[in-house]
């Protein structure tokens, strides 16, 4: 005696509906990985649009006084951006301005932190005496635009000593 017969309907129903599972769950599959690097891509071109927006309003609310926008901005421009969300090529001749800038300021919330920040930024083993000159420079400049006096000079001679 051999194995018993199934019924011809069986063997193509099960086998139609098995087929059409496993297309429908491919299909699934590649769509959903074709979605995910569509969105990926999208990402990837978004997210540094959306970064250079935050670095340039970063920079203007450091233009417009604020302190925490000088801090974060002369961090992320410094040889040591960890905590920056869009980590910048460094420029530490930057940093250094907005270092002298802070340090100038007269910000009440100025801290030893911020004066150990300047010596680093700005410091001989950063940037040579060339770039500290240009630094200086620029800080004059921006510092007149942004606090509508001159930089008191004398206060960063005292902290070079």
């Amino acid at each position: 005696m051999g194995w018993p017969a199934w019924p011809a309907h069986w063997l193509r129903t099960d086998h139609d509906q098995l087929l059409e599972r496993i297309n429908t769950q491919w299909c699934g599959v590649e769509m959903r990985g074709i979605a995910r690097a569509v969105v990926l891509t999208c990402l990837l071109w978004v997210i540094p649009a959306a970064a250079q927006e935050t670095f340039e309003n970063l920079r203007a609310r450091a233009l417009q006084g604020d302190y925490e926008a000088q801090r974060n901005l002369a961090g992320c421009l410094g040889e040591k951006p960890a905590e920056c969300p869009f980590q910048p090529a460094p420029q530490p001749v930057e940093a250094c301005t907005w270092r002298m800038i802070i340090v100038t300021s007269e910000h009440p919330k100025v801290t030893d932190t911020d004066m150990e920040a300047y010596q680093r930024d700005c410091g001989f083993q950063t940037i040579s005496q060339l770039e500290q000159t240009a630094a200086l420079a620029e800080a004059q400049r921006l510092f007149s635009e942004v606090y509508k006096r001159d930089i008191p000079v004398k206060l960063l001679l005292q902290l070079e000593r």
